[in-house]
């Protein structure tokens, strides 16, 4: 339909400059420029073509949070990761993290560790390898300062941290990473982790240890879990006065 109207336009335009010849000054070539130009776009309606949809995503960064146990309990070397070899808790938490950044190769990251608080040592940063070498350096929290286990601890910092990530980059996704023991030993009632839901877009749980568990190497200020483990000082429990024994919770 289309293109029948193009070449009756075209058909009108040499009627029209006969017509009016004696009387205008346009020129022959004027005439046939215009009716040359109805008629290309009359062939091109008539030539076949196809439909096809388009859809189009808006691929939005991610920015990965980890928060690491620091407690002394992550000092037990009852752990495996990849292997049947036993490590400390501590060193399978940090393999844990090396396999994060190495799963999100275009990603932003902050990491925290928490053990009496939650402390973010690194914001938000698109440099892996600082994260890596982060956990590299991952150390238990001297025995002398332990004041026992509480998951709630780094709540007040993720809340922080999380929530100033969501306000600098609304369009991002955030994913939570949160490696512990599961283990809770304060008497203190267990909030609730809850309140990051708004801001988070997914959360994981990595736990480390075993549930047969092992005791608990007592940790001198700034020695590491490594060290520890060669010695054969161990935390008491008070209750029974043996070395107390530590199991990872899967419930937690």
């Amino acid at each position: 339909m289309l293109a029948a109207g193009l070449a009756v336009l075209a058909i009108l335009e040499i009627a029209l400059f006969v017509r009016r010849r004696a009387s205008s000054d346009e020129t022959v070539w004027a005439c046939i420029r215009r009716t040359l130009m109805l008629l290309i776009v009359a062939v091109m309606v008539l030539t076949p073509s196809v439909v096809s949809s388009t859809t189009s995503q808006a691929i939005n960064a991610t920015d990965v949070i980890v928060a690491v146990d620091t407690t002394g309990s992550m000092a037990v070397a009852d752990a495996t990761y990849g292997s049947e070899k036993t490590i400390t808790r501590i060193d399978a938490a940090r393999q844990a993290v090396h396999d994060v950044t190495a799963a999100y190769p275009d990603a932003s990251f902050a990491a925290l560790r928490f053990g009496a608080s939650g402390t973010l040592d690194v914001p938000l940063t698109p440099d892996a390898p600082a994260i890596d070498n982060w956990a590299n350096t991952l150390a238990v929290e001297a025995t002398s300062v332990s004041a026992g286990s509480s998951l709630d601890a780094p709540i007040d910092q993720l809340l922080l941290t999380v929530k100033s990530i969501r306000e600098a980059h609304p369009d991002d996704a955030i994913v939570l990473y949160l490696i512990t023991d599961g283990e809770q030993t304060s008497n203190v009632t267990r909030r609730t982790f809850s309140s990051l839901r708004q801001y988070l877009n997914d959360g994981f749980t990595v736990g480390v240890g075993s549930t047969e568990g092992g005791k608990i190497p007592v940790i001198a200020d700034g020695v590491s879990a490594g060290d520890s483990n060669t010695t054969d000082h161990w935390v008491v429990d008070p209750d029974t006065g043996e070395p107390g024994i530590s199991k990872m919770d899967e419930k937690n």
